[in-house]
């Protein structure tokens, strides 16, 4: 379809139609589109004009998400606001993520070892002609919840012994198989019985008074680094928010500029690892022109996001060690010109004036000065005196830190950051659980859904197509908002 009338008229129609109720879904926008003569004019169909069905909108969704440019609508739309200049002279950004939940359900151990197990033995029919010659291949050819009694604890223990030892022989055939067979059906029978591997490794543990050669076998009695909960969607893990947070999914993030509430890039990742955070913010912020560039002063958000990546203003770090007593901001670091233009640290003062010499590792080592300080119950407890450690992490976290308590700074805080919280919010409206499986296609709708809040902004705004030119005709950005 093309657009023939007015672009912000155009879009403002659509958006009256898509609040007028219910957030639609692809079959009930198809509908709307068919029925509703506001949807019609928004998009420039003829009344009589047949639309699109149901299954045209998951064809593109699919077909976007494998594209080499799954992001493109959400490019389109950033590329819009800079050429109208909407953002220019704004230099802040507020940063914020969220944790989504995931379209299946978690999985226990013993069935995610029998989903496996099922799914290995899809891989080939010879690998499953070795499955089915297991103990427990009723439970893995049809993915049944293995019949015992799950109140006795003994049963739990057999039944633990039994799957893992099935899945340890499905694992050593297959390798034998593997050498058997082509190329593209090796490898799949490889990558299935890797991830058996992997899942035994992660919650299976040899019983008590066991090494496991004896075939006694239990639930790990500990929480695996970026463990996988479900075979259906092996990306997703749970999110690292609190102990309270049983969900299980993937992260949201987002960058706003908080004076228009415009988003200038958003990300999905998964809800643990190192790329749930602070990575996540670093490439948000590359993406982000203005910040590449040096337009941008400042960077709001919480301590989730890892100053030394991120040039954060805020830190959770500088805990004292003694309660109520002088922490590391109290300590202040002297430097020294090394001659190359570089200033290093050189000695570090402590709250009574002391002074000592840092090593190497950027350590301070008072126990000489704490012998007769008159302030030494107030700043450790140590034996041998206070030791303190001023690398450049800690530094540029001190930065942040006393940037952050001025006056300017904490008004700047609370009236921008709300901002992107609402963003937040607004993307996650109806869309807290994520309707597809990975990263990848669930990526593509958080972006597709920030490409749309942008575009109801920018309608708000004055966002107009004039000479093949995108330019804003409203006086105030502050429209945005209201």
């Amino acid at each position: 379809m093309t657009m023939t009338a007015p672009f912000t008229w155009r879009i403002k129609s659509a958006h009256t139609a898509l609040t007028g109720g219910a957030a639609p879904g692809p079959l009930r926008a198809a509908d709307r589109l068919k029925y509703d003569l506001r949807w019609k004019h928004a998009t420039g169909a003829a009344v009589d004009d047949v639309p699109f069905t149901f299954p045209t909108l998951c064809n593109w969704r699919s077909r976007l998400a494998r594209s080499d440019r799954p992001h493109r609508i959400m490019d389109a739309v950033i590329a819009a606001m800079g050429e109208s200049r909407v953002l220019d002279n704004l230099r802040q950004r507020a940063v914020d993520s969220t944790v989504v939940f995931d379209a299946v359900a978690r999985q226990s151990t013993i069935q995610l070892l029998v989903w496996q197990m099922h799914k290995l033995r899809a891989a080939h029919p010879l690998i499953a002609l070795e499955v089915d010659s297991l103990p427990g291949a009723c439970w893995y050819r049809d993915r049944l919840k293995p019949d015992i009694d799950w109140g006795e604890q003994a049963a739990k223990d057999d039944l633990i012994s039994q799957v893992t030892n099935d899945a340890r022989q499905a694992i050593g055939r297959a390798e034998v198989l593997a050498e058997r067979l082509d190329a593209d059906a090796a490898a799949a029978v490889r990558h299935e019985a890797a991830m058996l591997a992997q899942l035994l490794g992660q919650d299976i543990e040899p019983a008590e008074g066991s090494d496991g050669s004896d075939g006694r076998w239990r639930i790990a009695q500990r929480v695996a680094k970026d463990r996988i909960i479900s075979v259906v969607d092996p990306e997703a893990r749970h999110p690292r928010k609190s102990r309270a947070s049983l969900g299980a999914g993937f992260k949201g993030h987002i960058v706003v500029e908080p004076t228009t509430s415009l988003i200038t890039a958003a990300e999905l990742t998964s809800a643990a690892g190192p790329e749930g955070s602070d990575a996540a913010g670093v490439k948000m912020l590359a993406d982000d022109h203005a910040f590449a560039t040096g337009d941008v002063d400042a960077v709001l958000g919480d301590s989730a996001y890892f100053p030394q990546a991120m040039m954060e203003v805020l830190d959770a770090g500088g805990a004292a060690a003694v309660p109520g007593g002088f922490n590391i901001d109290d300590f202040e670091p002297v430097f020294f010109d090394g001659g190359d233009g570089q200033y290093r640290l050189a000695a570090i003062i402590c709250p009574n004036g002391n002074t000592a010499k840092v090593d190497g590792r950027g350590q301070a080592d008072f126990s000489l000065s704490c012998g007769g300080c008159t302030l030494r119950a107030k700043c450790t407890r140590a034996a041998t005196g206070r030791t303190v450690t001023l690398d450049e992490t800690r530094l540029r976290r001190r930065a942040h830190r006393q940037f952050a308590q001025t006056g300017g700074f904490q008004q700047s805080y609370r009236e921008r950051r709300p901002n992107v919280e609402r963003e937040i919010a607004w993307i996650t409206s109806k869309n807290r659980k994520m309707r597809y499986r990975g990263v990848l296609k669930n990526a593509t709708a958080w972006k597709l859904k920030a490409a749309a809040i942008n575009i109801r902004t920018l309608a708000n705004i004055g966002l107009t197509h004039i000479a093949g030119t995108w330019q804003i005709i409203s006086v105030s950005p502050m429209a945005a908002t209201a």
